[in-house]
Parts: structure tokens; C-alpha cells; sequence
């Protein structure tokens, strides 16, 4: 939840949130040390800590904000991290409800 209006920075702070989707090459790497080193967690503490890996949805609704996610790709590539560009059909296969 926003703590305000819509990305006014609530969840973009939020505890846990490790984007691995980042125009910055150094957070990238730094946000996949972290994912794996959660993994190993309980593996090495018994403890569930609860982390859970999950992807997310961003949608462009102009040509300059795929623009910017295209130029994400490529830090995303560079960095192992895996994509994909889908088309609307594609989007509302996964999330039906989308409008």
C-alpha cells in the first residue's frame, strides 16, 4: 500500500524488497547477493524466514517508458537476470485483472 498517492515511495522502501528489475548495475549486484544469501537461511539457521522470490508486472503505457524498460533490459542482461516483454494479451493471460 501507498502511503499517499500512487509511488509516492512507501513501497519503494518498503523492508524486504529486493528489485532485482534496476536501472543501476551495482544495486543489481548487490540485490542478487542478497536474494541468494536469504535463500540459504534456513538451510543454515533451521528458521523459515519467510523470504519469498516472486516477479512483477511493469507496464508501459508510453513510447518513452518503454523506452526506459528496454534500457532496463540491457542492465538486466548484463546482469543474469532474467526478463521478458510481453504484450497485452500476454499480461492479461497472467493477470486477469488488468484493465
Amino acid at each position: 500500500l501507498e502511503r499517499d498517492e500512487l509511488t509516492s515511495g512507501s513501497t519503494w522502501h518498503a523492508a524486504g524488497l529486493l528489485p532485482l528489475f534496476n536501472m543501476s548495475f551495482a544495486t543489481t549486484h548487490i540485490h542478487q547477493y542478497s536474494v541468494e544469501f536469504y535463500k540459504t537461511l534456513e538451510a543454515e539457521t533451521g528458521l523459515n524466514a519467510g523470504f519469498a522470490v516472486v516477479g512483477n508486472l511493469r507496464m508501459a503505457q508510453t513510447n518513452a517508458r518503454m523506452d526506459e524498460y528496454m534500457l532496463y533490459a540491457s542492465t538486466a542482461e548484463t546482469c543474469g537476470v532474467p526478463y521478458e516483454f510481453l504484450t497485452p494479451d500476454e499480461i492479461k493471460a497472467k493477470w486477469p485483472l488488468i484493465e
